[in-house]
């Protein structure tokens, strides 16, 4: 592989606390616009009722089910790409970064088959009623068909993460975020000539907000904007390369499904106890996202500093790193538990 000083931040030396915050705060704010977005979708869904804010409320967790069990192959992505960048390898991180592409697709479209097939009984098993049922299938059948947008999208941002661009990776979910937020009132309320899709409207909204990032993304990359490129004539699967992506996201992956599968037994709990219950579920749930961004942010930034100065044989900057990073992390949920 040749090597060569790729542009942009040198993450593997200077200062290290000005590094964290170069890429957490970026981060910090992506996922905080992303939640300002979900907050919104709660309240247009809320106005057609608590039904339909119970039916978007199961399907985002099955959703998230499905999403957790790719999303790790971001994780595993970022790691490759970041070690490649620290070690000055710009061919090499941009055909790791190609060949997620191709494994992400393709975990996705599997995954949006089996979501579809197994959507009915797995709503009927959280307590999904006559009234919830049909709103959900509809949300579902839209999301998971175009899951590949919302899983790329993800995966690509987490390795954008890895190669130092986090500002670019925050583009790309406004960009989304914004979509989504002017899209869902016209679609979901029927505004102007367009017909009122209700709770199947917020899942288009999400989908063709996604898709546009997904677009913005492949135009970043195909341009060389983030120091790594993909190209399209090279769609050869490097089949050593996505095993060895699967065995570094592996631990990821089955900690991201735990903690995904914990909340459909949660709300099959919940879901006992009715379609109102199933509603205010959801809006503290998601209340409670908003509290954990700042962890959201530092955990991406701890991957790529540790990722890029394992790359450049600093490991023990990576290690420092990390340190600093849980110490911010446990720094903040504790002075937010004395609040």
């Amino acid at each position: 592989m040749k090597t060569s000083k790729l542009p942009g931040r040198d993450l593997t030396s200077g200062s290290l606390q000005r590094n964290i915050w170069y890429l957490a705060l970026p981060m910090i704010l992506e996922t905080g616009v992303q939640n300002v977005s979900q907050v919104l979708d709660t309240y247009w869904v809320g106005q057609l009722g608590s039904a339909a804010l119970a039916a978007v409320t199961v399907s985002i967790t099955i959703r998230w089910v499905l999403n957790s069990l790719a999303n790790g192959l971001g994780i595993g992505g970022m790691a490759v790409v970041a070690r490649r960048i620290g070690e000055r390898e710009r061919e090499a991180a941009a055909h790791a970064l190609w060949q997620t592409i191709l494994l992400s697709s393709s975990v996705s479209l599997v995954l949006a088959v089996t979501g579809l097939i197994l959507a009915h009984p797995l709503l009927l098993l959280l307590g999904a009623d006559a009234e919830v049922l049909p709103l959900a299938l509809a949300y579902l059948h839209v999301t998971l068909s175009g899951l590949f947008t919302l899983i790329l999208v993800f995966v690509i941002n987490s390795m954008l993460r890895g190669a130092g661009e986090a500002r670019l990776a925050m583009t790309v979910l406004f960009l989304s975020t914004a979509v989504t937020v002017v899209l869902e009132p016209v679609i979901v309320f029927g505004w102007g000539p367009l017909p009122a899709l209700g709770v199947a409207g917020s899942a288009w909204a999400i989908v063709l907000g996604f898709g546009a990032g997904l677009v913005l993304q492949l135009v970043i990359l195909l341009r060389g904007r983030a120091g790594i490129s993909i190209n399209l004539h090279d769609l050869r699967p490097d089949f050593p390369l996505m095993g060895r992506i699967v065995r570094i996201a592996l631990p990821s992956t089955t900690q991201m499904v735990l903690r995904s599968s914990s909340r459909l037994v949660i709300m099959g709990l919940v879901g006992m106890y009715g379609t109102f219950a199933l509603a205010a579920y959801g809006v503290a749930n998601r209340m409670l996202l908003i509290i954990l961004i700042p962890g959201f942010g530092l955990a991406n930034a701890a991957s790529t500093l540790v990722g890029q100065n394992l790359g450049a044989h600093r490991p023990r900057r990576a290690a420092r790193s990390a340190w600093l990073i849980s110490a911010y992390a446990a720094g903040y949920i504790s002075r937010f538990a004395d609040i």
